[in-house]
Formats: C-alpha cells, structure tokens, sequence
C-alpha cells in the first residue's frame, strides 16, 4: 500500500469512483424495484455452486471470504487456509467483516482483527506474537500468509449481513465514505495487508 506500487492520489481515485457506482448501483437498483400495486417477482433458481479450481488463465481469480469470527468458536484460523492448501489456489482473499457507521468504513471486531495474539502452534509461520507487537490478531496473520505466498492479495470487506444498516448514509455522501474507507485500510499499522476492499452490501 505504500509508493510504488499504491500511488495514493490514484488509488483515492479509483475508490471514490468504484464506491460511487457500488452505492449508487445499489439505490438504483433498490429504487427500480417494483411499483405499487405490482405483484412481487417470482424467486429465481439459484445457480449450482461450482467447485473453486486453481487459476489457469492471467485473468481468472479465485476468492475466498475469510471471517474474522471464525477465530472463535469455530476455532478456524488464518493458518487453516495455509495447512489446507487453499492458499496456493486463491488469487484473492476477502477478510469480512468491516463495518459501516456514520457514513465511514470501521473495524468491525478489534479483536479478531488486531489485538488477538496468536501462539507458535496457532501462528502462520509458527512464530508466537509477543506482548509489545504493535499489530496481532488476523492482520498480522494475512500480513504473514502474504508473505509465503506474495501474489495473493487481501481486501477488507465492508458490510455484510450484519454491518450493512451504514450503507445508506454512506450512500449520501459516496466520495466521503470512499476516502474513510482508503484512510482506513492504509493505516500505517496494517496498509501491507490490504490490497483494497469489498463492497458487500446486504440490502434487506
């Protein structure tokens, strides 16, 4: 996220202009729903599920979504992803969630996401966290499975089913949510975890 690679005025850019078609998309498509009197459309069939594959073209990606709940009862880590295999078949990962308040991209769970320390046994490359490490927990996990495998790239995702209820004031004002969300992710604690974000809005 930093020089090289992630010029900042650019990247500001081009999150404003994705956040805007994303919200306004999505109020959009909320406003072309139906008229009054009009019967509710039938449910469509949902498509079968395809099995993910590793990537045989340059174009293709294979995303995953990594919860950050998952740490807890489901006892489910970032380095499950590496001792499965998944890592080396996933081009992206979607870390969700983070959440959405006052119009802005916000850590949904401090936590999980940054504060947990991981022991050697549970750590991606077996090396515990210490008491005075100023970034633990999920990000510094991602921040070493990226490591192990450099092309994989990381977005935050922001809302899901929980998180979402912030998307219509965000919708408000997209340029604002847009520059919270970049602020955010390129926080000097984490901004080499993050390749960017996911707009999972989950409109009821």
């Amino acid at each position: 996220m930093t020089g090289l690679h992630r010029p900042g005025a650019r990247l500001r850019a081009l999150a404003a202009a994705a956040c805007t078609a994303a919200l306004g998309a999505a109020l959009l498509g909320v406003a072309g729903t139906g008229s009054a009197g009009a019967a509710p459309a039938a449910p469509r069939a949902a498509a079968p599920a395809a099995a993910p594959a590793a990537p045989t073209a340059a174009g293709d990606k294979v995303v995953g979504y990594f919860t950050e709940w998952g740490v807890y009862d489901r006892n489910y880590h970032v380095k499950n992803i590496e001792t499965s295999g998944s890592a080396d078949k996933l081009t992206h990962i979607n870390y969700a969630f983070g959440n959405v308040q006052g119009g802005k991209c916000t850590v949904g769970d401090s936590y999980a996401d940054y504060e947990k320390a991981y022991t050697a046994d549970q750590s991606v490359d077996g090396v515990a966290d210490t008491w005075d490490q100023e970034l633990r927990g999920n990000f510094n996990q991602l921040r070493k499975l990226k490591k192990l495998h450099p092309d994989l790239k990381v977005l935050w995702s922001f809302g899901g089913w929980t998180w979402s209820g912030g998307f219509g004031e965000a919708a408000q004002n997209p340029a604002a949510f847009a520059d919270s969300c970049y602020n955010l992710v390129e926080d000097p604690r984490w901004a080499d975890v993050f390749d960017g974000i996911d707009i999972d809005w989950e409109y009821p």
